[in-house]
């Protein structure tokens, strides 16, 4: 929970924090471990929100991700925190400019890194089962 919600609380320095839920799969249970990563990882995120929603002027409205979020909402953020995209945290900024409720913000990121996090530790818990 902590190492990932240290490396999604990092804006815009990709910090490998996906690696420990691998390393760790081979002893903890990949569910529990999915969980605790997905819900640390999308609470980090909120430092993304919060730093768009106070520099909602500087963000270029003509970004991707930003016409993704105005558009889809929620279900762009879900996607965007589902898929291994390091342009995350540009996301949680268009999301906080945009002035995303932060709860839908949150149920849509923590739900996404949660099965995120749930694949990877399985995916982990598989292959270093084979070692």
């Amino acid at each position: 929970f902590l190492i990932s919600l240290l490396s999604s609380a990092t804006i815009l320095i990709p910090a490998p924090g996906w690696a420990v839920v691998i390393a760790l799969s081979k002893t903890l249970d990949p569910y529990l471990l999915g969980i605790a990563a997905g819900t640390g990882s999308g609470l980090g995120e909120i430092v993304g929100y919060e730093v768009g929603n106070g520099a909602k002027r500087l963000i270029d409205k003509n970004n991707n991700n930003m016409k993704a979020i105005e558009k889809y909402g929620a279900v762009a953020i879900f996607f965007l925190a589902l898929i291994p995209n390091p342009l995350f945290d540009v996301a949680g900024l268009a999301a906080g400019a945009l002035k995303m409720p932060i709860w839908k913000f949150l149920l849509a990121t923590i739900s996404g890194r949660i099965l995120r996090f749930f694949l990877l530790a399985y995916l982990g818990s598989w292959t270093l089962a084979q070692f």
